[in-house]
């Protein structure tokens, strides 16, 4: 008994003397590492966002990027992504290839799978690239170089883990360094306490450390200026103050995160256009006011001047089906600052439109949109100043030509004439909806137009909003088309059976086969809506969607937007992914078909010589085009394009590889997608954006 009791008390003195050395030994290792390594207990910077300087020229910020991968460097999503025959297009196209070998992508990435490697293996899988360096949180800035040669200075903001720290601190050591040397990775301690990493080039990395962020950067003076914001020496504050973040980036997404009730799983960016454009060559002359050969760069023209884009913020929200219980998608938030003292006349005037309740003016539009169209857009903004922006957008000859025609009816003297006549009947708004040809069916009585130049393109119809204090002008115009067609050049005129249109509502088709891809214009009086179209079958269509509730505000896709989408707006676009992916399938079916129209450049460039060929072959008697009759106007269009056609069957296949890729790739991105949004809200000065994309990858 004495014996035991003896045995417990020595093992009692044992292990009280054993936990007093451990104790004595962690409190020496600690006082060690914090002395002689790094600082456990020295705290985290409260926001990275504030060692950005103030005139950073892009800014990107995403935190938990440890939740959005599941093998660092590849997504989450990439398994089903990469599975997708729309990947397996979109690697195989002229644009990937493009980028391929500008950015060298699939090197950069191999890179970092190499380094997310060799840490684990240098560890011993206990520390990783992503969980310890890149997941809390990882912020790039910087300022473009002078010329497009000089790279520019750029800035990452990682916040890292205590592993990380322990390892600077062991950096601190020259034997550590010496050892690393000899590995192949030669690092200098430079005498302001940061690291240089050499490449073996003139370039190096600079390396610095403030509390749990690293600095890794390619300037001295911009890693410098980021220092001085983290000791709160900066004579300025920081890019976090500016009213760019603060209205650009933040409050939208505090908005958004209120009205949908989660945190955003967002990509925050900013960026300097007219910088970026001042030093590159991605804008120059485009979009072009007088391309001569491209009608959508001169259209596009008449909204769009990027010189006038100095600010560009948002945030990128990615959506998994916790959120909505939808399918997994992607919200943009974005602003474009832009400098009024650069718009055009007709742009001051687009800028100022205000928004409206979308009830008022979006809804009943949507009504009118079918459900298979494969795209839709609205936006409030004088019609008739558009439509004489769009007119002048078109090309010269064409112009005179039309111009002609309609002043030998003797009630306009141009187009631009007409178009005026119209401006009292006609509200701020202008609406399209394209809708894929093959899968509107034929005309009701079966009855065929054709077309001198078929097109695989999309039937498109313009919607104009009337002024219901003033409708007389359209049922003029509307009586002027049918009393002077022939003398306008149609050759046959039908009225259109709508269901449901009476009390005043009319819609009609013109016929003329020089109109390319139809044949026809169609008009449609109906409500408060005048709608002009390539496309019988369409009108049709639109007012059957409005009248049986066939439309696309009854798709379970724009149910999810219906929600999302501002109470007041000025604009709106909606898209559906598979409907354009159809459009695209079109366009390939036309080129390997014997049909095909003939390149629009390879066209213009041999038309005018078969133009004079057949002019002086066919009608010796007349030295110009415009001095034909009309039967000799027809008959000299059907023999112009019966010989572009035969010469491009001989020459097309030189022409349309490159299409038939452009094609592939655009058809793979829309299958990308289901559907998405676009809304527009205006201001002089500011341009809000924001869109959402369902994905489904297929």
């Amino acid at each position: 008994m004495a014996r035991a009791t003896l045995v417990a008390r020595m093992n009692r003195k044992f292990w009280k003397v054993f936990g007093t050395v451990a104790a004595l030994v962690v409190v020496l290792g600690l006082l060690f590492v914090v002395a002689f390594i790094f600082n456990p207990f020295e705290g985290s910077l409260a926001d990275i966002r504030e060692l950005v300087p103030r005139q950073s020229d892009y800014f990107v910020r995403k935190t938990d990027l440890r939740e959005d991968f599941a093998e660092f460097p590849e997504p989450l999503f990439w398994s089903d992504f990469a599975s997708s025959t729309a990947w397996r297009d979109l690697r195989n196209g002229p644009a990937y290839a493009g980028i391929q070998r500008d950015a060298k992508i699939e090197e950069a990435i191999l890179g970092l799978r190499q380094v997310s490697d060799q840490i684990k293996q240098a560890s011993g899988g206990f520390s990783s690239l992503l969980t310890d360096v890149v997941g809390s949180e990882l912020v790039l800035a910087g300022k473009f170089g002078k010329t497009p040669a000089d790279r520019g200075a750029f800035c990452a903001y990682l916040r890292t883990s205590w592993k990380v720290r322990f390892a600077w601190g062991l950096l601190e050591w020259d034997s550590v360094r010496q050892k690393l040397a000899t590995q192949g990775v030669p690092i200098e301690r430079r005498e302001d306490g940061t690291f240089a990493i050499r490449s073996g080039t003139p370039d190096q990395i600079l390396v610095a450390r403030f509390l749990d962020c690293l600095l890794v950067s390619n300037s001295e003076e911009f890693l410098e200026e980021s220092i001085q914001y983290a000791k709160g020496f900066a004579e300025t504050e920081s890019f976090r103050g500016t009213y760019q973040y603060r209205d650009g980036i933040e409050a939208p997404l505090r908005e958004w995160e209120a009205e949908v009730g989660i945190a955003a799983n967002a990509v925050e960016f900013y960026l300097r256009p007219d910088q970026l454009f001042a030093r590159t060559t991605w804008d120059d002359g485009w979009p072009d006011p007088r391309h001569p050969d491209d009608m959508n760069q001169r259209v596009l023209a008449t909204f769009l001047s990027l010189s006038g884009w100095t600010f560009l913020t948002g945030s990128a929200i990615f959506e998994g089906g916790a959120g909505f219980g939808n399918p997994d998608s992607l919200t943009l938030l974005s602003r474009i600052e832009l400098n009024s003292n650069m718009h055009s006349p007709f742009q001051r005037e687009f800028f100022r439109a205000e928004a409206q309740d979308r009830s008022e003016w979006l809804q009943p539009f949507l009504t009118m949109v079918p459900e298979r169209a494969c795209a839709a857009a609205a936006m409030r903004m004088p019609a008739c100043d558009f439509l004489q922006e769009m007119y002048q957008a078109v090309a010269p000859d064409l112009r005179r030509e039309l111009d002609q025609l309609i002043s030998r009816t003797g009630k306009f003297q141009s187009v631009s004439n007409l178009i005026d006549s119209l401006r009292t009947a006609l509200q701020s708004r202008t609406g399209f909806v394209f809708h894929q040809k093959r899968s509107l069916g034929d005309h009701p009585d079966g009855r065929p137009i054709e077309s001198f130049e078929p097109t695989p393109a999309p039937h498109v119809a313009w919607v104009f909003w009337i002024d219901p204090r003033n409708r007389t002008p359209l049922e003029e115009l509307y009586k002027y088309l049918s009393d002077y067609r022939e003398i306008l050049g149609f050759t046959a005129a039908y009225d259109l059976p709508i269901l449901g249109a009476g009390g005043g509502d009319a819609a009609r088709e013109f016929i003329n086969p020089n109109i390319p891809g139809t044949g026809e214009i169609a008009i449609l009086l109906y409500g408060n809506f005048f709608v002009v179209s390539n496309s019988g079958p369409l009108v049709r269509d639109m007012a059957l969607a409005r009248l049986k509730g066939t439309n696309v505000l009854a798709l379970p896709d724009y149910e999810v937007f219906d929600r999302e989408i501002a109470s007041q707006l000025n604009g709106f676009v909606y898209l559906q992914g598979e409907r354009l992916a159809e459009v695209a399938q079109d366009y390939l079916d036309s080129l390997d078909s014997g049909e095909s129209m003939p390149d629009p450049e390879w066209a213009m460039g041999v038309r005018p010589s078969i133009e004079r060929e057949t002019l002086r072959r066919e009608f010796p008697s007349s030295r110009a085009v415009g001095s034909l009759r009309r039967d000799e106007r027809e008959r000299f269009d059907q023999m112009v394009a019966s010989e572009l056609a035969k010469r491009w069957a001989a020459e097309k296949d030189r022409y349309v590889a490159a299409d038939r890729q452009s094609y592939r790739q655009v058809q793979a991105l829309t299958r990308l997608f289901s559907s998405a949004f676009l809304q527009v809200e205006l201001e002089s000065q500011f341009m809000d954006l924001k869109s959402r994309v369902l994905f489904r990858f297929r």
